[in-house]
């Protein structure tokens, strides 16, 4: 009788997939914007080790981490965040980056909440052509009004 033995070689591989560094900054909203999509078209995200897969009924999209702008509640952005952004986009921050943070300006609950919005916009404006930053400016002091006055 004739036996088989198989040799396995020990591998260096991971046994799992570390997250992104950017990780931290996903949001479905974000996505959503960015791909021009509904929520409601978003089945899953995926987080892969370099990229994220969203995947949804018409949809199966990568998207880059440095493609989502940062968000309160989560660690600030670090220099090596910025590293990863400027890398990706260049000098100039993506347009959508205003649009999201006017969105959930408009979406805060309270004037703490559009405060924590407000502080890491102001970091992110900073990568924004002038006349995009002085649009997102007027957007957060307009809700700032209305919320104390109204």
């Amino acid at each position: 009788m004739n036996t088989m033995v198989t040799k396995f070689k020990p591998t260096t591989q991971p046994l799992y997939t570390p997250w992104h560094r950017l990780t931290r900054f996903v949001t479905k909203q974000a996505i959503a914007l960015l791909l021009g999509v509904k929520l409601k078209d978003i089945d899953r995200i995926e987080r892969w080790a370099r990229v994220l897969l969203v995947v949804g009924p018409h949809l199966s999209r990568f998207v880059s981490y440095a493609d989502l702008p940062p968000i309160p509640h989560v660690a600030p952005p670090t220099a090596k965040d910025y590293l990863y952004w400027r890398r990706r986009w260049g000098k100039v921050a993506p347009k959508f980056w205003a649009e999201f943070y006017a969105d959930f300006f408009a979406q805060a609950s309270n004037l703490e909440e559009l405060f924590n919005w407000g502080q890491i916009a102001i970091i992110a404006a900073q990568d924004m052509p002038q006349a995009q930053a002085d649009w997102l400016k007027n957007k957060y002091n307009r809700e700032q009004f209305c919320r104390e006055y109204f």
